[in-house]
């Protein structure tokens, strides 16, 4: 039962909410409060409660958009810490046997340029065999013009 009413509540206070946004919904307010019989204070008191509803509202519309955002950037951030694991991962275990698409397009040339200058030498398979600290030692030693001929 308890959880009857209480969404029961929330309709009527979903209600009464969507009244807020309607354009003329204060002037409408303004004429009940000055046509019904109210004493001063009661009146006051009436309007007040209607403007700490709405700046409630915004206080908790801002606090859960807080902490949405606050939520994404720690999701972001692990991902981030991820991607930095993976790419360790990848730097230390990957190996490059021929210049191909698995290569990356910006160690092409200069391996190639190796190769060709008879700095890099495959095995009899002619595989290169070359880790991700290779390629950046040779596009290095390409980029000082160490292959050109």
């Amino acid at each position: 039962m308890r959880k009857y009413f209480g969404q029961v509540g929330k309709l009527k206070e979903n209600k009464i909410f969507s009244k807020f946004n309607l354009k003329n919904y204060n002037d409408e307010l303004e004429e009940i409060l000055e046509t019904k019989v109210f004493s001063f204070d009661v009146k006051n008191l009436l309007l007040s409660i209607f403007i700490e509803i709405l700046s409630s509202k915004k206080y908790e519309f801002l606090s859960i958009e807080k902490s949405l955002i606050e939520k994404q950037a720690v999701a972001i951030s692990a991902l981030q810490e991820e991607n930095k694991e993976l790419k360790a991962v990848l730097q230390n275990t990957m190996v490059y046997d021929y210049v191909d698409k698995n290569m990356p397009p910006w160690a092409r040339p200069a391996v190639q340029a190796a190769m060709d200058c008879g700095a890099v030498q495959g095995d009899e398979n002619g595989r290169l065999e070359l880790s991700y600290k290779d390629l950046r030692a040779i596009c290095r030693e390409y980029r000082c013009g160490l292959y050109n001929k």
